[in-house]
């Protein structure tokens, strides 16, 4: 018999030791480990589920969702943004990730909730099957980027690039909101909300958020989350292709200064690139090289960003990078009309 229940502080262990056993990736494949606490990812969210499945008094899946205000097609709605699905690999085929699925729905369905969302890794099957069995729509396919940490890049421009500051903050969430004013799936800050939500986000506050000044304006600003501190990811497995490069690398880094692919074994560190707000690419540009610098000095990898579209990827796209495919889903609680949904531009953060 499995129950299907709330989590609590006191699942915090197994929870962990749960995500240590789901391995994620196909190509490079990584393990996950949220210690010291597994609820550290979900703590700025002002309306999160975690729910768990509990076989014989032991947990063996569990899966998370969050409820927020979201902007889709020019109207604000109550969202639901489902994530962090496992299930114990020795207790798979049993049909836990659907009851756990089925579980969020109705936990969405009772807090008056109108659409589910959710992102899936590219050819993640099994979870692509549980979103079309469950009626979920395919809305859109959007392009991760990964930037290479490996060596220190120059400004090139005048301007200033500092941390913020309170004062800073009118300013940085109008350069957010015009940024983001088309996107679906986004609903623009206020600026007590932003700073809320600063507040909240474990290892994450205005000094991660750095600014570029021009003749006294604020022109461009942009986040870093340092997620080391909230998840660890080591590498289990490299793809053979993977493993090449790694070879070639290394020899072409006998003659200049190239990235290297983790080993297994070894950490993948990261941060990641969010509150983007700017006037020009080229003060985008300016605050990305400095942030590469900061992450080159602390022993950071990879600068990642979730789901961005031009003109953002025309700044990324001139960092030695990789990119990968998020597939997004949603599915309607209520008479909605979608037409449009993913034609436009579409908004995704670690939420």
């Amino acid at each position: 018999m499995i129950e299907i229940r709330n989590a609590v502080e006191e699942d915090n262990s197994a929870l962990i030791g749960l995500q240590k056993k789901c391995p994620m990736g196909r190509s490079l494949i990584l393990q996950f480990d949220s210690s010291p606490s597994y609820f550290n990812r979900s703590k700025h969210q002002t309306e999160n589920h975690i729910i768990v499945a509990v076989e014989a008094g032991k947990i063996v899946g569990s899966a998370s969702c969050a409820f927020m205000e979201k902007r889709v097609n020019g109207k604000n709605l109550r969202t639901a943004y489902n994530y962090n699905l496992m299930v114990d690999p020795s207790h798979r085929r049993k049909g836990i990730a659907t009851l756990l699925t089925e579980r969020r729905e109705e936990i969405a369905t009772e807090h008056n909730i109108d659409m589910i969302f959710c992102q899936i890794t590219q050819d993640n099957m099994p979870s692509i099957r549980i979103q079309e069995k469950r009626n979920f729509i395919h809305v859109k396919d959007i392009t991760s980027y990964v930037l290479m940490v490996y060596k220190p890049q120059r400004p090139s421009t005048n301007g200033v690039i500092r941390p913020a500051e309170e004062p800073d903050l009118p300013r940085i969430v109008d350069l957010i909101n015009d940024t983001y004013s088309e996107y679906d799936l986004y609903k623009p800050h206020k600026v007590d909300e932003f700073k809320e939500l600063i507040e909240k986000r474990v290892h994450y506050d205005l000094n991660n958020i750095h600014v570029y000044e021009k003749e006294g304006e604020v022109k461009a600003c942009l986040g870093y989350w340092d997620y080391n501190k909230v998840i660890q990811m080591t590498v289990l497995q490299l793809a053979r292709k993977d493993q090449l490069m790694n070879l070639a690398l290394a020899f072409l880094g006998i003659f200049t200064k190239l990235p290297r692919i983790p080993k297994p074994g070894q950490r993948l560190t990261q941060y990641f690139l969010q509150d983007i707000g700017f006037t020009k690419l080229e003060y985008l540009t300016e605050l990305v090289k400095h942030v590469n610098n900061i992450a080159l000095n602390n022993n950071i990898r990879v600068l990642i960003t979730l789901g961005v579209e031009e003109p953002i990827t025309d700044v990324l796209s001139k960092f030695m990078n990789t990119t990968s495919t998020e597939h997004i889903y949603a599915k309607p609680l209520k008479e909605l009309d979608l037409t449009g949904f993913g034609q436009r531009k579409v908004f995704l953060s670690m939420e």
